[in-house]
């Protein structure tokens, strides 16, 4: 015959509903005190908490950028240039920077202005032709228009004056020498860097010479330049300056040559330079500081302050408890706040360099240099240690599902399949969105799965007080 029901539903307990309420409510101002408590000392050591927290993410980084800088260096250069700057990389942790392009003009000038005694006797022409100012491909075209100006020299308008030619002036500027040069580049198919660098050295010694500005054959030429080049006109008629007039020059020959010479620009050289390969993380906001401080402070008060919390948790639990399975609590609660811990642990010192070591991979086949805030690395910091200590929770959670007969150890052994593709799941829940931490959780869980079947035989059920029939 089935038993009735009684109303008092703690008439089987130690406790009145009245007495549980209590204790929950002294259990949780106990927890509360020791939580602020917790808080406050958080706070007061927040900053080197975050100096730890940064530890790993800068060792990542450091890595990623070394990684990097060897393999951009094998890809661009060879022999003894290579060597010496993997030498420099892996012995000086110093990678190359972006590099910088300078006004050799402007540094000079500076050097001069700062010591004039060592720089002052340096000499140095600014507004000179350079590599850039004549692509490789025009080469032999410039040099063919100079050539052949004689053909088209004598050329007059309707009045009969002579047309301006600046291909003439310029031919007849040049020396004997340059001239049977400009006439050998002429004839050929294509040039190379030598011929280039001597069809430079030709141009440059043509912009030495005010004849060239003070030929009629460059009385005016179009556009933008018309503005400067009469500024700089009305200073040569007051005064000569070498600089001013091979600057007046430039522009001149670079009008009357297009578009073989390219318009005249500042001159600027590559200077490489090399940076540490420390890494200091970033914050891009003036109140960010401030949030990661109280964040660190909380994360700090909680690890701090949770033996206490399970603690006041276990006694609430063994507060209705009778004297022979209070016991299980003091068994329970170091086991429960262990697994935590152990988890914790296991993601802090073991799952983070691996992680951050595929994602930064994934990186550099994107193409892609990672940055990362350290706001965010922080929010990254708490998730996967928590999500670690909780599922570590897991040989409890089937101890107690197994005492109240939900899952028996039988149950656990014929339905494990089920039970690791369940594992994956929840470890492709509770970690960022990379197979390494969600491995890296898998993998521990199903080992605790199978130590929570051999805790429950270690730890065999008693008899289930709801095996019995009810009806209402």
């Amino acid at each position: 015959m089935a038993k009735r029901l009684n109303d008092d539903l703690f008439e089987g307990t130690t406790m009145t509903f009245g007495e549980h309420l209590e204790e929950l409510r002294k259990s949780l101002w106990k927890a509360m005190i020791g939580l602020v408590i917790g808080l406050l000392v958080g706070l007061g050591v927040a900053k080197y908490v975050v100096q730890f927290l940064e530890t790993p993410l800068e060792s990542a980084l450091n890595k990623y950028y070394l990684k990097q800088a060897n393999v951009d260096i094998k890809e661009n250069f060879t022999g003894a240039d290579a060597l010496e700057m993997h030498e420099t990389i892996d012995r000086d942790q110093l990678v190359p920077d972006k590099g910088l392009k300078v006004e050799p003009a402007a540094i000079l000038e500076c050097l001069i202005q700062a010591a004039p005694d060592e720089f002052g006797h340096v000499q140095f022409k600014p507004y000179q032709f350079v590599a850039s100012d004549l692509p490789l491909d025009n080469v032999v075209s410039l040099c063919k228009r100079l050539a052949t100006q004689e053909a088209d020299g004598d050329a007059r308008d309707d009045d009969g004056q002579q047309e301006p030619n600046p291909s003439r002036a310029l031919w007849h500027l040049m020396t004997p020498e340059d001239r049977e040069f400009v006439e050998e580049v002429a004839s050929q198919d294509s040039a190379d860097e030598s011929g280039r660098a001597r069809v430079i050295n030709v141009l440059n010694r043509l912009a030495d010479q005010p004849a060239v500005n003070q030929s009629t054959d460059f009385a005016e030429i179009a556009g933008w330049d018309k503005e400067a080049t009469r500024e700089l006109r009305a200073v040569l008629r007051v005064r000569e300056d070498p600089d001013r007039s091979r600057r007046l020059n430039k522009l001149l020959i670079s009008d009357a040559m297009k578009p073989d010479l390219r318009k005249p620009r500042i001159v600027l050289v590559d200077v490489p330079t090399w940076k540490p390969a420390v890494v200091r993380i970033q914050a891009l906001g003036a109140h960010e500081a401030f949030m990661i401080w109280l964040k660190a402070g909380f994360v700090a008060g909680l690890v701090l302050s949770s033996p206490w919390l399970f603690f006041q948790i276990w006694q609430f639990v063994a507060a209705g408890l009778y004297p022979h399975e209070k016991r299980y609590v003091y068994l329970y609660l170091p086991f429960s706040l262990g697994l935590f811990l152990a988890g914790a642990a296991l993601a802090f010192f073991f799952v983070f360099r691996p992680v951050l070591d595929f994602l930064f991979s994934f990186n550099a086949s994107m193409n892609i240099d990672p940055d990362p805030r350290i706001s965010e690395w922080l929010s990254f910091v708490l998730i996967l240690p928590l999500g670690f200590g909780i599922s570590f929770q897991l040989p409890l959670v089937m101890l107690f599902l197994n005492r109240i007969g939900i899952f028996s150890i039988r149950a656990y052994l014929e339905k494990w399949r089920i039970a690791i593709l369940v594992i994956f799941v929840a470890s492709m829940l509770l970690t960022p969105a990379d197979p390494i931490s969600m491995l890296l959780m898998a993998g521990p869980l199903t080992a605790l799965y199978f130590g929570g079947v051999l805790l429950c035989m270690w730890m065999p059920r008693g008899r289930n007080p709801f095996d019995e029939a009810y009806e209402p």
